[in-house]
């Protein structure tokens, strides 16, 4: 073999194959583009298993992968992550699960949310959350369990959340939000469990729809404003 085949050849094995064993994917460099994001160097300790010489992030720690690969799970609580919420994380479409509570992440829910389309599970509980819940929230169709309690969200509650049909844990608890409950609750037949006490500045009268959610084992108002409610519905 002449000394230019070798080099070619040489050049060949360097492109091809070389990054094809050590270049991480793209949901590993978006996870490490979030972890950069952390205010704090102590936090960044938790996550040492967070390797860019890997090839994807299905064995690092807090992360679940799909059998084909894709990230399919994040659960991440009781970890001080002084950052905002990562958006970092919107295009992958595999998510079902996301959980960080009691995570300390700060600012507002991106109104980009609703591009998780695979979510069953969002766990955004314990935080400093700010703004309102968006309304996108509404096109998470496989949703079953919605935490956002103990936080700072202010605003209504939206008319969307009814589109979440197989919801069936809804914890809106210890936040700021104001209006009335939205008749909308009543499409939510597979609803289990709802509570959004602790808001003061949700008044009014309990909608009749309601008792449509014949799953209903728990529903939580204390501390809200004055409720009326027909007996006749319940």
């Amino acid at each position: 073999m002449s000394s230019n085949a070798i080099i070619i050849f040489l050049l060949f094995l360097n492109i091809s194959i070389f990054p094809a064993i050590s270049a991480l994917n793209q949901e590993g460099h978006c996870l490490l583009s979030w972890l950069s994001t952390f205010n704090s160097s102590l936090s960044a300790t938790f996550f040492s298993t967070w390797d860019s010489s890997h090839k994807s992030p299905c064995k690092w720690d807090y992360v679940v992968c799909s059998s084909n690969g894709f990230v399919s799970g994040i659960t991440i609580t009781s970890i001080n992550l002084p950052t905002s919420f990562p958006t970092q994380l919107l295009s992958f479409n595999h998510l079902t699960t996301l959980v960080l509570s009691n995570a300390n992440l700060t600012g507002e829910i991106p109104r980009s949310i609703g591009n998780l389309s695979s979510l069953s599970t969002l766990d955004l509980s314990f935080n400093s959350l700010t703004g309102d819940i968006p309304a996108e929230i509404g096109r998470l169709s496989q949703l079953k369990l919605l935490a956002l309690n103990t936080n700072s969200l202010h605003g209504e509650i939206p008319r969307e959340i009814g589109n979440c049909s197989r919801l069936r844990q809804l914890e809106l608890f210890d936040n700021q939000l104001s209006g009335k409950i939205p008749a909308v609750i009543g499409q939510l037949l597979a609803l289990e469990t709802f509570r959004a006490g602790g808001n003061p500045g949700i008044y009014g009268e309990i909608p009749m729809q309601i008792s449509n959610c014949k799953e209903l084992i728990f529903l939580g108002l204390a501390d809200t404003g004055n409720f009326r409610t027909d007996s006749k519905c319940f």
